[in-house]
């Protein structure tokens, strides 16, 4: 019992160490496989354990810290949406606007705009 403990605790600490890794390098290409191979699970089961832990799945949450991403570069740099885009790991400015839309209920562009202003205060 003792060990099954000590077991679901460890899969339970590389499960969330790859939560980190994928809030440090949203811009990387992860797959659920990749994710599963590094945490030493199966792809169902880092999946579940994944949810569990963050409460959404690891393609969600890796979407969520793509924007999160966004938006601190679209306050705080003035590269293009397209460079932003890229920066973050989506395949192009089209995919990152529908996304961002999406999550924030308005575009890219209008958020820097409005993030302009936050800024002058």
């Amino acid at each position: 019992m003792c060990e099954e403990r000590e077991a679901v605790a460890n899969v339970y600490a590389r499960v969330s160490e790859v939560g980190q890794r994928i809030r440090s390098h949203p811009e990387s290409a992860w797959s659920v496989e990749e994710l599963a191979r590094i945490s030493a699970v199966s792809s169902f089961h880092f999946t579940r354990m994944f949810k569990k832990i963050f409460g959404c799945p690891p393609y969600r949450y890796l979407l969520k810290c793509r924007i999160e991403k966004s938006m601190r570069l679209l306050e705080q740099s003035n590269a293009s949406i397209s460079e932003i885009a890229l920066e973050c790991g989506f395949s192009d400015a089209a995919a990152f606007s529908k996304s961002f839309r999406k999550w924030k209920k308005i575009t890219p562009g209008a958020y820097r705009y409005f993030a302009s202003f936050q800024d002058q205060r």
